[in-house]
C-alpha cells in the first residue's frame, strides 16, 4: 500500500466500496463483500460505515451509504429522512431525500423536532459528553475547581450550576464510567495527523504493556512485592491508549467491550475450558465444518 495524503471525497469512498464488492442487505445495512459488516451502531442510534483506504481512516453515516448505492449522488442542498424516525433503518423504502426545511417541518410536524437549547445550541460553552463528564466526575468527589480546569470554563459559577443541573437540564446523565472516558481521553490527547497519532498510540500501547510486564516480572522472578498500586497505574495507562485508538478509528469503547464479550461467549460458552483453549483451532474448524 502506497501512503498517500490524498483523502476520497464522500462519492470516491462509495465507488471503491462498490469496487471492491461491498452491498446492502435486505436489512438494510452496509456489508464487505465476504458478508461481514461494514456498519456500526452508534450511540446516538444511528449506524456509520467505516473502512481504512490508503492509511487513511474513513466514516460516514450509512443512511447516505445506502441512499449513494442506489440512487447515486447527493444534492449539498439535501438530507436524508428516516420516514419512520427509526435511525437504524437504512432500508432504502425507509429513507427519503429532502431538504432541510422540509426535514425540519417533518420532525416538527411529528413532535420530534428538539429544541434549541442547552448543548443543541451552537453556541453552548459545553457539549454533551463534557456535560455528562462534569456531572459524572463531581458526584464521585472530584472538585469543582479541578473540573472548571480541566474543561477551560472561564465563568467559575458554571460547573456549579452543571452540577446542580441548572445549566443544561435537558442533558440526560452518564450511565457508567464507560460512557465518560473517551471524553476525559480526548482532552489529554495530542492533535496530530491520523499517522502520527497512530505511531504515538502504538508505541504508547507497547510501552505500557511492558511496564505491566515488568511489573508482574520482579514479582515473579526477582523477589519484589506486588505493587498493586504501581500495577494500576500502569494499567490506566494500557486503558488510555485502547481508548483513543478507538476514537481514532471510529470505533465506540462501549462496543469494544460488547465485541469481545461475544467473541469470548462463542469461544467458551460454557465457561473458561483448558482442553478448548489449548486446541482451540482444531476445534473452531470443526464447528466451521
Amino acid at each position: 500500500m502506497t501512503p498517500t495524503n490524498d483523502w476520497l471525497s464522500f462519492s470516491e469512498f462509495c465507488d471503491r466500496l462498490k469496487e471492491d464488492g461491498a452491498y446492502i442487505g435486505e436489512d438494510g445495512h452496509v456489508y464487505r463483500k465476504d458478508g461481514r459488516p461494514l456498519s456500526r451502531l452508534c450511540r446516538n442510534g444511528y449506524y456509520t460505515v467505516r473502512k481504512m483506504y490508503d492509511t487513511h481512516c474513513y466514516t460516514f453515516m450509512e443512511h447516505r451509504v445506502v441512499w449513494y448505492f442506489v440512487h447515486g449522488s447527493i444534492a449539498q442542498d439535501k438530507v436524508i429522512n428516516h420516514k419512520d424516525f427509526d435511525r437504524g433503518n437504512n432500508r432504502i423504502e425507509n429513507l427519503e431525500l429532502i431538504s432541510q426545511k422540509d426535514n425540519v417541518k417533518w420532525s416538527k410536524t411529528h413532535g420530534r423536532y428538539p429544541s434549541n437549547s442547552g448543548c443543541e445550541n451552537g453556541r453552548a460553552a459545553l457539549t454533551k459528553e463534557e456535560v455528562q463528564a462534569i456531572r459524572y466526575l463531581a458526584r464521585h468527589g472530584w472538585k469543582q475547581n479541578v473540573l472548571a480546569e480541566m474543561f477551560g470554563a472561564k465563568n467559575p459559577n458554571l460547573i456549579s450550576r452543571v452540577v446542580t443541573g441548572t445549566r443544561y437540564g435537558n442533558v440526560e446523565d452518564a450511565s457508567s464510567i464507560l460512557a465518560i472516558y473517551p471524553t476525559i481521553v480526548m482532552k489529554n490527547s495530542n492533535h496530530e495527523s491520523f499517522r502520527e497519532t497512530l505511531s504515538n498510540i502504538g508505541l504508547g500501547l507497547t510501552g505500557e504493556a511492558g511496564e505491566v510486564a515488568d511489573i508482574l516480572k520482579k514479582y515473579l522472578h526477582h523477589g519484589h512485592d506486588l505493587d498493586v498500586n504501581e500495577l494500576i497505574l500502569e494499567l490506566g495507562d494500557v486503558l488510555y491508549y485502547i481508548c483513543w485508538l478507538c476514537l481514532q478509528i471510529g470505533v465506540d469503547f462501549s462496543e469494544l467491550c460488547f465485541e469481545n464479550m461475544e467473541k469470548l461467549n462463542a469461544r467458551y460458552p460454557d465457561g473458561f475450558d483448558s482442553e478448548k483453549s489449548i486446541h482451540r483451532k482444531e476445534y473452531e474448524q470443526h464447528e466451521d465444518h
